[in-house]
């Protein structure tokens, strides 16, 4: 989200031009949270004012559903196939 939606991303990664002091603080809060269950809370209300904000209408929404067994963790992508080999990772127990 930093390099999309940052104010100091704008000229790089921020194409948008957007620039918003709350979302700022919004995104430096995520990326230093530590507790899963708050960090959620700050993606939900980054994104409430992203829709708000920013008008931008998402194009692309895989439709593929993902199964894996609870030993594993791994990573998640829009990209096929859907999720990143490398991150696939067996949890120890």
């Amino acid at each position: 989200m930093y390099q999309t939606f940052h104010t100091n991303s704008i000229g790089a990664g921020n194409r948008y031009g957007f620039s918003n002091p709350e979302m700022d603080q919004l995104i430096e809060a995520i990326r230093t949270e530590p507790d899963d269950a708050k960090r959620n809370v700050l993606y939900i209300k980054a994104q409430h004012l992203i829709h708000e904000e920013l008008p931008e209408i998402y194009l692309y929404a895989p439709q593929q559903r993902m199964v894996a067994n609870r030993r594993f963790d791994f990573v998640l992508s829009a990209n096929r196939p859907g999720y990143y080999e490398q991150y696939f990772k067996l949890i120890k127990e």
